[in-house]
């Protein structure tokens, strides 16, 4: 099996929903979350199937969004791949790929000393 790029699948996903790129996000996220309570692995699962099963971790996916029908359809291509164990990595990836093109930029800032709230709260509105 080739190695798995979560960027790829992201891309896309991106590309495919184009200006619905958010809602596909959230239903992704939404997706993800049902499937890993529902406790589903990629064995429980056989190609035309998939469908079947994600509709029934995830509730009724009809009807819905541009956004939201990319993401369904994602999924089950993740599932067909053998890869749906690893979609949390292809949310977090799409998340990435969208707040990039937004200009959004992710810091973690370390101090070497704890900051009272005063310093937490200047440093986080001068990095807005």
């Amino acid at each position: 099996m080739p190695a798995f790029d979560p960027s790829r699948w992201a891309d896309a996903c991106v590309a495919a929903s184009g200006s619905a790129a958010s809602e596909a996000l959230i239903a992704l996220e939404d997706i993800s979350r049902g499937v890993k309570a529902s406790g589903l692995s990629n064995g429980s699962f056989s190609g035309e199937g998939a469908a079947a099963h994600l509709k029934a971790a995830t509730g009724t996916l009809v009807g819905l969004s541009s956004g939201a029908e990319i993401a369904r359809r994602l999924t089950i291509l993740l599932c067909r791949a053998g890869r749906l164990s690893r979609i949390g990595e292809v949310v977090l990836a799409v998340k990435n790929s969208i707040e990039a093109s937004s200009g959004v930029v992710r810091v973690r800032a370390e101090s070497a000393f704890p900051l009272d709230a005063e310093t937490r709260e200047s440093l986080t509105t001068a990095l807005k």
